[in-house]
């Protein structure tokens, strides 16, 4: 079914979405707030890119420390735009009258538990390479690529099951 015959419905947010949705905006509220507060104390170079052990592999101006908080802004305002038009994103099954909630939801709360943990992600990845070049110790490991793809990758194969078992 093409996106343009899909009901489009107005979903209402349960307390996991506003929870979802708040945690996400204060955490990018308290990236810029420490990001903000450490600034002065930073060095003119710091390291902008780590190995996968941790350690730092490239340096550059303390003003790229700006960047980061910058994407996961936009990452933030882009997941909870693209939560109030489920009826434009893909589906696994056919979406009717009768599932459409049902999906919608399952859809939209993908997004927020993203967005989550981006957010969560990110802002260990500031505050690491804050505290990294104020110390010259990395709080950065090699455990931290694979905590980053098990969080993307576990929500999305969960809710896909789950959409998959809507129609069942």
């Amino acid at each position: 079914m093409e996106s343009g015959t899909r009901p489009m419905i107005v979903l209402k947010k349960s307390k996991l979405d506003f929870f979802l949705q708040y945690s996400s905006f204060s955490i990018v509220l308290f990236m810029w707030s420490y990001t903000s507060y450490y600034f002065n104390a930073l060095p003119r170079i710091i390291p902008i890119h780590f190995d996968l052990s941790g350690s730092p592999d490239g340096y550059g101006s303390r003003n790229t420390i700006w960047i980061l908080p910058g994407i996961v802004t936009g990452i933030v305002f882009l997941f909870n735009t693209l939560a109030k038009y489920p009826h434009k994103f893909n589906y696994i099954s056919k979406i009717n009258e009768d599932n459409a909630v049902k999906h919608y939801k399952s859809s939209v709360k993908l997004l927020r538990i993203l967005s989550l943990n981006i957010s969560v992600l990110f802002c260990y990845i500031i505050v690491s390479e804050i505290q990294g070049a104020i110390s010259n110790h990395s709080m950065l490991g090699w455990w931290f690529i694979p905590l980053l793809l098990i969080s993307m990758i576990v929500p999305t194969i969960y809710m896909t099951v789950t959409s998959m078992r809507i129609n069942k």
